[in-house]
């Protein structure tokens, strides 16, 4: 759905339904710009079919995603083939955390043909179909971080170790043997304090009182949590926006000090 909600606004971008009387989305959508987000199980959904769009990237209705986002995503609920490219048993070798629950398949039946049989463990992730080709934020609530739900103790450690998402090769550095340097703007990162719940916005229409009591808000106020949520994913989709530029900024910059 999340794939054909997508196709369907670029056919907006390129033709006027009249249905939509008066309104016109014709060449105002920028198709290159296109992100995925996501909350709870919504965020297991934007992974699941920003992958399966990825694999599917030699058709010609297919289209490129920049970035995804996901707000406590719900690991547990993501396909097997999914999950398993997220956390990787490569990139996952020489981490100390217990993963096991994690890099083994939860059914018997798989559409990944690389990952069949019932707790059997995640192979070397294939670069052409890994979700870390994304740029990737996973922003998770105080609650879920302190339940270690959805996997979050496994990502963040994946993601203090530099093998987390999209690695981006900039330039050269004379300091480091002529070899190209390495860029990320993916990153895992916890709203302190915040509940699960205060991702939506019914924290906001729910008297403060009324929310603590049946446990809905943490400690701070949830003006202040929403907000917090919005400038630390808007700052993200920033700095993935401006890549390009950046990267060829510090690129132009290394290569006028090889010269």
């Amino acid at each position: 759905e999340i794939i054909a909600a997508t196709r369907y606004m670029m056919e907006l971008n390129r033709t006027n339904i009249p249905e939509l009387r008066g309104v016109n989305f014709v060449g105002k959508l920028d198709l290159e710009d296109i992100h995925y987000m996501g909350h709870s199980f919504g965020g297991a959904s934007v992974l699941y079919a920003a992958l399966k769009n990825s694999a599917n990237n030699n058709n010609d209705s297919s289209f490129k995603i920049r970035s995804i986002v996901t707000h406590d995503v719900m690991a547990d609920w993501i396909p097997d083939s999914t999950r398993l490219s997220l956390f990787d048993g490569e990139r996952l070798k020489d981490s100390k955390t217990n993963h096991t629950y994690w890099t083994k398949t939860m059914t018997t039946t798989m559409s990944d043909s690389h990952h069949k049989g019932r707790g059997k463990q995640s192979s070397s992730f294939h670069p052409s179909s890994s979700i870390h080709n994304f740029d990737l934020f996973l922003l998770f609530s105080h609650q879920w971080e302190s339940n270690n739900w959805g996997g979050v103790e496994v990502l963040q450690d994946m993601y203090k170790r530099n093998v987390f998402g999209r690695q981006r090769r900039i330039g050269k550095n004379n300091d480091n043997d002529g070899q190209q340097q390495q860029l990320s703007l993916s990153r895992v990162e916890v709203v302190d304090s915040a509940h699960h719940i205060e991702f939506s916005d019914l924290c906001m229409i729910t008297p403060t009182w009324l929310a603590r009591m049946v446990n809905l808000t943490g400690a701070e106020s949830p003006l202040k949590t929403a907000k917090d949520i919005h400038t630390r994913t808007l700052n993200f989709l920033m700095e993935v926006r401006g890549q390009e530029r950046t990267s060829a900024i510090l690129s132009n910059n290394n290569n006028h000090q090889t010269k």
